[in-house]
């Protein structure tokens, strides 16, 4: 059967989705970044986003018969975000994030943690309907996220490779190792996920101290911009010391200290927290 009429103008029909795929991707990323400032932590380790291709569009529509006119309604992940996550623990807590979301639809969820797929895989899936404003109006795109753990998405790339070096005919062996390979996974999420807190407490205060020295590095060049040598020498050598000894109490404290005194000297303000 053919499905696709000869001369199809596809990229007209992918820049919705591509629009998509860019929005997303950048929204994901900046709620990343402000996380991390604010809180010291990010349920999103990294974000990744594709579109899907032509080619891939035909033969998944071609598999399950998928007409030219229902592309937009039944081929829900040619857009497509990855949002990666330390623990397992995380993926639950952005799937709550996203179906709470209001630039956002969330109409299926797909959960392979609870119940893995029989290869051994396993995420969480959301299909979103997402409205992009095209200079020819309004349109609303699928797109499918998948939230996985660092671990799993290791897993599922080694899969997908040998997915599409063996096609459908992937010897039992292998299947089976794979299979072997993903519980091994689900294991090392599961221990991680027990010292997730010290962990998370870690890396906050990882955060804490390298904005907090980012922010007092500022403050000193202004400081020192302003010609006030002795205050900055001062300061400068306070700092060095805090940071030989490593103390993060001593380095907030001096760091308010300088943002205090160049309140005073109305050279500059804001820079710290």
């Amino acid at each position: 059967m053919e499905y696709f009429e000869e001369g199809f103008d596809w990229d007209s029909f992918l820049v919705p989705y591509s629009q998509a795929v860019r929005e997303l991707a950048l929204k994901f990323n900046l709620f990343k970044s402000q996380c991390e400032e604010q809180d010291g932590y990010s349920h999103i380790h990294y974000v990744t986003a594709r579109l899907k291709s032509v080619n891939s569009i035909i033969d998944k529509a071609k598999r399950y018969s998928i007409q030219l006119n229902e592309l937009g309604l039944k081929l829900n992940d040619i857009a497509g975000i990855r949002l990666v996550t330390k623990f397992e623990h995380d993926v639950e807590a952005l799937a709550k994030l996203i179906e709470l979301r209001t630039d956002m639809r969330a109409v299926v969820k797909k959960d392979y943690f609870s119940e893995p797929k029989q290869s051994g895989y396993k995420a969480m899936h959301i299909i979103v309907e997402y409205d992009v404003n095209t200079v020819n109006g309004f349109q609303t795109v699928l797109c499918e996220i998948q939230l996985r753990t660092i671990a799993m998405d290791f897993w599922a790339s080694i899969e997908h490779s040998l997915k599409y070096k063996y096609k459908d005919e992937m010897p039992e062996s292998l299947q089976s190792r794979l299979v072997d390979s993903a519980n091994a996974v689900m294991g090392l999420d599961y221990e991680m996920g027990k010292i997730r807190e010290e962990i998370v407490a870690a890396q906050k205060m990882y955060s804490q101290k390298q904005l907090t020295v980012a922010r007092i590095a500022a403050g000193l060049k202004i400081l020192s911009n302003s010609g006030n040598t002795e205050l900055y020498r001062q300061y400068a050598d306070d700092f060095s010391k805090s940071r030989e000894e490593d103390n993060i109490l001593q380095l907030m404290l001096l760091g308010k200290e300088l943002e205090k005194d160049l309140r005073e000297l109305n050279i500059g303000t804001g820079f710290l927290v």
